[in-house]
C-alpha cells in the first residue's frame, strides 16, 4: 500500500489543545481540538515514533502525560507519567536509535531525561549535569548518530550538550559565547546539518547551523523585520526544513527551505485564530486511500454537496418567515459568525440522527465550517446585504469545499475535524454510506436540520430584536391558597389570551408578619420590550409559531419549534425588569391612534360621559372581582386591559393609577377636586 508523508502540528489556545495536518505543507485546513475537556498551560511536544503520533502534555498543576494517535484524528486518553512528578516548562519528545525520549524541568530547574522502547512505559526521569538549572524548557533532536540537547542557563546563555546513548552526557558547552535569549531554543537536524533557532534580546529572530555539532555559524538574523515572544519550532519534514513560529499578533506562521539557507515568505495558517504559545511539528508516513475507498468517500461527498444544496430553499424560506413574524425587515448583514453558527447546530442536528452515519456527515461538514470563525473563504469575507444573501453565500462556499474534497481524497484523507465532542478525519468517510437523496434516511436528516436551522434562525433574530420583560409589582399577585394544587389552569388561561407570556408561580406560606400565603405568580413577556403605552409583546402569529406549550408539558402547538421555557430562559435573549405604575417622563403627544379613535367617539372621556364615571368604575371593579386574570392585567399593564375591556383608547398625557387589593392592603382614593363655577 502506498503512503505520504504527513505533517502533524500541536499547539494550544486558550489552555485547550488542537492538532493541524496536512500533506502538502501549504494547505492546513484548521487546527481540530482533540481533548473536549482536557486543558494544559504549556505548549505540548509532538514526535512520530514506530508508525504512531506521540504527545507530550502537561496538566495544569504540572504533571505529565502521554497520548499517541495513529493517524491523528483518533487520539488516546492522556496517561499520567511518573507519579508525584510536576513541570512548569514544556516538555521535549525525540526518537534517538530505538528509543523515545522525553527531555523535562523539575520544579527548580534540574534537567532530567527519560526513556521508553515503546513510548507507553518510561523509564524514571534522571536529572543531568549535577546540580545544573535551566530558566526555560529544554530541546531535543537526534544528529550524526547523537542526541542533542539545547536549553538556557539561568540567565539566558544558550547551552547545548551531547550523548550517543542518552545516558552519558557531554559536559554542557556555550556555542555562542554570551549570546543571551529569553526563549526556549529550536533544534532539527536537516541535510547533514544540525540547525539551531533563537530569538535576540530585542525578540528577532536568528538561525545558526553546524556539520558536527561542535562548530557552529554565527546566528544570523532570520526573517528581520519579524519579531516573536515565544519559541521558534524547527523541523525537518520531508524535504524541507520548516519554521514555525508565532507573531507578535500571536498568530501562527510557516517557512520553509529545501537547502537551510533560502527560505520561503512567510504563510500565515489558521487565520484570525490566535496560540499565544509556541507549536510543535513532526511528520509521519500514513496510507494513502484504496481505489476501493476513494469511490465511496466520494460518493458519499456528492450526496452530502447534494444534501447541503437541499437546505438552501428552506433555510431561505424559515429566514424570510422569522422576520416577517417579528416585523422586522431583513436588510443587514448578520456576519460572518452568526451564519457560521448557524450551520455548526444544525450539522450538530444531522450528527445527532442515524448513529454513525449522521455523526460522521454531520462532523466533516460541521467541522469545516467550524474552521471559518477563524479562517473563512474569501468569497465570505465582504458584506453583504441581508442574512438570506449571507447565508445563500455560505451554503454554497460549503458545497464547493465538499467538491474540493471529492476531487482530491487523498490530499485530505487524514486531514482532522473536530465537532460535537469528537474527532473524526475525511478518512471516516469510507467506513460509511451517506444517504442518496429521495430515501427515507436522506429525508430524516433533512428534516433534522431544517428543524435545527429554523430553530437557530430564530434564536438569533430574537437575541438580536427582542428581549424578555419580567413585571415587577409593588405587592404579589397571589392565586389560590392550596399548596397541592398549583395554578396551572389560571396561568394557561393568562397565557391563552396572552400568547406572549410565560409565567411562573411559587408557593408562600405566610409565616411572617405582613406577608402573604399563596402561590405568588411572576409574569413574563417577550418582545420589543414594555414601554409606558403597551407591552411590546410578539405578535400572536409569531407566538403560535413559536411556542409547542402553554406550561410546561400542556401540548398547543405540536408543529411549533420550541418549549416556552426555553425562548425565555434558555436562549440568550436579554432580561429585563418592568416595574409596574412607572409613569412616562417627558413632554407626551396624543397618538395617531388616539386622535383615529376620538373621530369615532371611542375614547374613554366619551364613555364616561356617556355612562358616567361611577358606573365605569363598578364595571371595571365587578370584573376584575370576578376574573382575576383581568384583575392581575390591571397591575402590570393598566392601559392595555382597560383599553381592551371597555373598547376605547385612553389618551397618552394622562396617568392611570390602578390599585388592586391583595390580602392586607387597604386601598382609598382621593378624587381630584374640580374647580366650581363662579357664581352669576
Amino acid at each position: 500500500m502506498s503512503s505520504t508523508r504527513w505533517r502533524f502540528m500541536a499547539s494550544v489556545s486558550d489552555k485547550s489543545i488542537y492538532v493541524a495536518a496536512s500533506s502538502d505543507g501549504s494547505d492546513w485546513g484548521g487546527s481540530a481540538l482533540i481533548f473536549e475537556h482536557w486543558e494544559t498551560p504549556l505548549p505540548p511536544a509532538l514526535t512520530a515514533f514506530q508508525g504512531r503520533l506521540f504527545m507530550a502534555l502537561i496538566g495544569l498543576t504540572g504533571p505529565i502525560y502521554m497520548t499517541s494517535s495513529g493517524n491523528g484524528a483518533s487520539w488516546t486518553d492522556p496517561t499520567s507519567l511518573f507519579d508525584s512528578w510536576q513541570t512548569k516548562q514544556a516538555p521535549a519528545l525525540a526518537v534517538h536509535g530505538d528509543q523515545l525520549y522525553l527531555g523535562l524541568v523539575g520544579l527548580a530547574g534540574g534537567i532530567y531525561i527519560a526513556t521508553s522502547s515503546d513510548g507507553t512505559r518510561f523509564s524514571e526521569p534522571r536529572r543531568l549535569f549535577g546540580d545544573w538549572e535551566t530558566s526555560r524548557g529544554l530541546t531535543l533532536a537526534s544528529f550524526n548518530g547523537k542526541l542533542y540537547m539545547a536549553f538556557l542557563g539561568k540567565s539566558g546563555q544558550v547551552y547545548l550538550s551531547s550523548s550517543t546513548d542518552g545516558l552519558n552526557w557531554d559536559p554542557p558547552a556555550m556555542p555562542f559565547g554570551t549570546w543571551v535569549s529569553p526563549a526556549r531554543i529550536g533544534l532539527a537536524a536537516f541535510k547533514e546539518k544540525l540547525y539551531m533557532g533563537l530569538v535576540g534580546e530585542s525578540r528577532h529572530m536568528y538561525l545558526a547551523s553546524s556539520e558536527d555539532g561542535e562548530h557552529w555559524s554565527a546566528p544570523e538574523p532570520f526573517m528581520s523585520s519579524w519579531q516573536t515572544y515565544e519559541a521558534l519550532n524547527l523541523a525537518a519534514v520531508g524535504d524541507v526544513l520548516q519554521v514555525t513560529l508565532v507573531g507578535i499578533e500571536l498568530g501562527v506562521y510557516v517557512v520553509t527551505s529545501q537547502d537551510g539557507s533560502k527560505f520561503s515568505s512567510p504563510q500565515a495558517l489558521f487565520g484570525d485564530w490566535k496560540v499565544g504559545q509556541p507549536v510543535s511539528v513532526t511528520d509521519i508516513s500514513l496510507p494513502d486511500p484504496t481505489a476501493d475507498q476513494i469511490k465511496k468517500t466520494q460518493s458519499n461527498l456528492s450526496n452530502m454537496v447534494r444534501f447541503n444544496r437541499d437546505l438552501e430553499t428552506p433555510g431561505a424560506l424559515k429566514i424570510t418567515n422569522a422576520f416577517t413574524l417579528v416585523s422586522i425587515k431583513d436588510n443587514s448583514d448578520p456576519g460572518l459568525n452568526l451564519v457560521v453558527e448557524l450551520f455548526i447546530r444544525t450539522f450538530e442536528a444531522v450528527a445527532g440522527e442515524l448513529g454513525p452515519v449522521g455523526a460522521i456527515g454531520g462532523a466533516v461538514i460541521g467541522g469545516l465550517v467550524r474552521y471559518w470563525l477563524a479562517d473563512p473563504p474569501q468569497d465570505l469575507r465582504a458584506q453583504f446585504a441581508d442574512y438570506i444573501t449571507r447565508f445563500d453565500k455560505t451554503t454554497r462556499a460549503v458545497s464547493l469545499q465538499l467538491a474540493t474534497y471529492h476531487d482530491d481524497v487523498k490530499k485530505y484523507w487524514h486531514a482532522p475535524f473536530y465537532f460535537d465532542g469528537g474527532l473524526h478525519s475525511l478518512s471516516d468517510l469510507a467506513t460509511i454510506d451517506f444517504p442518496q437523496p429521495a430515501t427515507r434516511d436522506y429525508q430524516l436528516l433533512q428534516d433534522a436540520a431544517v428543524l435545527e436551522l429554523d430553530r437557530s434562525v430564530w434564536r438569533q433574530v430574537l437575541v438580536a430584536n427582542d428581549v424578555v420583560t419580567q413585571w415587577i409589582t409593588n405587592s404579589p399577585i397571589i392565586i389560590g391558597e392550596d399548596p397541592d394544587h398549583p395554578p396551572v389552569e389560571w396561568a394557561q388561561e393568562v397565557i391563552k389570551r396572552n400568547p406572549a407570556y410565560n409565567i411562573t408561580w411559587t408557593w408562600s406560606d405566610g409565616d411572617c408578619c405582613g406577608s402573604y400565603k399563596g402561590w405568588v405568580i411572576t409574569e413574563y413577556n417577550v418582545g420589543r420590550g414594555a414601554g409606558p403605552f403597551d407591552d411590546g409583546s410578539l405578535s400572536a402569529a409569531a407566538c403560535h409559531y413559536l411556542f409547542k406549550d402553554s406550561t410546561p408539558g400542556t401540548i398547543i402547538n405540536s408543529d411549533a419549534i420550541y418549549e416556552r421555557n426555553t425562548v425565555f430562559f434558555k436562549l440568550g435573549l436579554e432580561q429585563k425588569a418592568a416595574p409596574v405604575g412607572a409613569a412616562p417622563r417627558g413632554e407626551v403627544k396624543l397618538s395617531v391612534a388616539y386622535l383615529r379613535a376620538a373621530k369615532k367617539g371611542q375614547t374613554l372621556a366619551r364613555l364616561i360621559e356617556a355612562e358616567g364615571r361611577q358606573a365605569v368604575e363598578r364595571r371595571i371593579i365587578e370584573k376584575a372581582q370576578s376574573d382575576s386574570i383581568f384583575a392581575a392585567e390591571l397591575r402590570i399593564r393598566p392601559r392595555q386591559a382597560l383599553e381592551e375591556f371597555l373598547g376605547v383608547k385612553i389618551p397618552e398625557t394622562i396617568q392611570l393609577s390602578i390599585l388592586v387589593e391583595s390580602g392586607p392592603v387597604f386601598g382609598l382614593v382621593i378624587p381630584r377636586q374640580l374647580p366650581q363655577k363662579a357664581k352669576a
